[in-house]
């Protein structure tokens, strides 16, 4: 059962639904296109199964993961994000931008990226550098670092 803090704050109440062990991993994942049970449990090994059942049934009942069987026999399924859901990739990102000062390093495994055109968007503008268009939420994926579209060259006057 989720931890109630009991306060009439937006990030409180936030808490109470994502702030269980495990819950923001998850969606990091699926942000990153790791859509399957199975390659979920491996992502985030050690995690139990029935603990990541739970989180996933919990991220469904919110409206924010769906899930779809591709088989029947064995029973698999995979998760995708809805749109809201995907607006949790902000918080993702600012987590991961924090965490890298932790680990002393230059740059995340996975950047921000535009789904629309593959460019990355820093965290800091949510531009895109590769189109220049603003970036919603709900446009972004987390992507390596090699996979990310190079900025487009700026078009001549005539």
């Amino acid at each position: 059962m989720p931890k109630k803090y009991g306060q009439a704050c937006p990030v409180a109440r936030s808490l109470e639904f994502l702030g269980e062990r495990w819950t923001l991993l998850i969606v990091r994942d699926l942000l990153r296109g790791i859509t399957r049970y199975g390659d979920l449990a491996r992502s985030l090994e050690p995690i139990a199964p029935n603990l990541l059942a739970g989180r996933l049934r919990r991220l469904e009942d919110l409206g924010l993961v769906t899930r779809e069987r591709y088989s029947e026999r064995p029973l698999r399924a995979s998760y995708e994000l809805t749109e809201r859901g995907r607006a949790l990739a902000p918080v993702i990102i600012t987590l991961g931008r924090f965490g890298i000062d932790l680990l002393k390093r230059a740059e995340p495994d996975y950047l921000a990226a535009h789904i629309g055109c593959g460019g990355r968007v820093p965290p800091t503008a949510w531009r895109c550098l590769r189109c220049g268009d603003d970036v919603t939420a709900g446009e972004l994926e987390l992507l390596p670092q090699a996979e990310i579209a190079p900025p487009l060259a700026p078009v001549a006057a005539e």
